[in-house]
């Protein structure tokens, strides 16, 4: 079994054909609807949204067909059940691979390529520095990186050699302890003033690993970087400054962002419509979005203390995650309210478990 095969037959099975295929699809190629983001928190599987953004469709359904094929899933009308041998499979690949408990695709999706995109930039610049080599190929050639990488050393030059050391000794350390894959997926890729760099597919080639356990290692590694960085930044200063501007408290699209400016205002969702030419439902979708990613945030301007009671109640006693039933229980409430409480208050679906436990059950 593949880690990617892995990953799908996981989130089928979290979602137990209550979506259709598409929905993982969507999560994983991290499509920025109210939907995908609502799925990706209810079933608990955020972290792997973003992951595959170069999926393609028809490759996605070839590996259903061969998981079909396998005998670990049953296709029917756009949906997939997992098999019991399937589940076994599952359990049986995470006992021999780590859970990526770094993983963060919602919260990293944009901050981790960016990172990289800096990172790689900088070790190339400084190598070259102390080797005084001036003419070379820039790694990377987008205008917002290399005026970041001019903003970046002025920010911190002092003299070549004590820039490229404290860059080393920090790189050195963040890898050195408790990295949860092989710094090789990193370290090989790295371009200096006398190395190039490899790339993705030659290091899954060079460690004879497929290229799809690669990638997927490699953003763990990635992100387990942006987490060590951010929570021990004094540890790591150069290495802070190269990403202390994409780690906003929030993983609010903009959009969403202009509309939680207004609503900490005071404003309601049909004046915020009216003001942004943005349709109701697109606003209800925003404060959806907020919801699951604030949880300060309070939505009793939206739904009141007696209908929150009655949605978690009825939620709780569902066996599935659908909205209709629930609206079919409680019919003088709406969708919006219905699906806020269910932003608001996760654990009527049992979140209190881990992801690794909920692979074992």
């Amino acid at each position: 079994m593949t880690y990617f095969q892995a990953i799908l037959l996981y989130c089928f099975q979290q979602i137990q054909t209550e979506r259709t295929m598409a929905s993982v699809f969507h999560l994983l190629k991290g499509k920025k609807s109210s939907q995908t983001i609502q799925d990706s928190f209810l079933y608990n599987l955020y972290i792997f949204f973003h992951l595959f953004p170069f999926l393609k469709r028809k490759d996605f359904e070839n590996e259903l067909e061969q998981l079909s094929t396998y005998g670990w899933i049953y296709l029917q009308d756009g949906r997939v059940q997992v098999t019991e041998q399937g589940k076994q499979q599952v359990s049986a690949f995470f006992q021999q691979e780590s859970w990526p408990s770094y993983l963060n695709g919602w919260k990293y999706q944009d901050a981790a390529i960016v990172f990289w995109k800096r990172l790689t930039l900088s070790v190339q610049v400084v190598s070259n520095l102390i080797y005084y080599q001036k003419e070379y190929y820039p790694i990377q050639r987008e205008t917002n990186v290399l005026r970041w990488m001019k903003w970046w050393l002025k920010q911190h030059w002092t003299n070549r050699r004590d820039l490229a050391n404290k860059l080393y000794d920090e790189l050195f350390t963040l890898f050195q302890h408790d990295a949860p894959e092989d710094p090789s997926l990193v370290v090989y890729r790295l371009t200096g003033a006398k190395r190039i760099g490899m790339t993705g597919l030659q290091v899954a080639e060079s460690l004879n690993i497929p290229y799809d356990t690669y990638w997927v290692k490699f953003i763990h590694i990635l992100h387990y970087a942006l987490q060590t960085i951010q929570k021990h930044k004094k540890d790591y200063p150069l290495l802070y400054s190269m990403v202390e501007d994409l780690l906003t408290p929030l993983s609010l699209t903009n959009s969403t962002k202009e509309t939680y400016q207004l609503i900490q205002k005071g404003w309601t969702i049909s004046r915020i419509a009216q003001y942004r030419s943005l349709k109701k439902s697109t606003i209800e979708d925003h404060i959806i979005e907020i919801t699951l990613n604030d949880p300060t945030f309070s939505i009793e301007p939206f739904v009141d203390n007696e209908t929150i009671r009655q949605v978690r109640e009825v939620a709780a006693s569902m066996k599935n995650r659908r909205l209709k039933p629930i609206k079919e229980r409680l019919p003088h409430v709406e969708y919006f309210q219905i699906r806020l409480v269910l932003a608001k208050y996760g654990e009527v679906y049992e979140h209190t478990l881990s992801s690794q436990e909920k692979v074992r059950l």
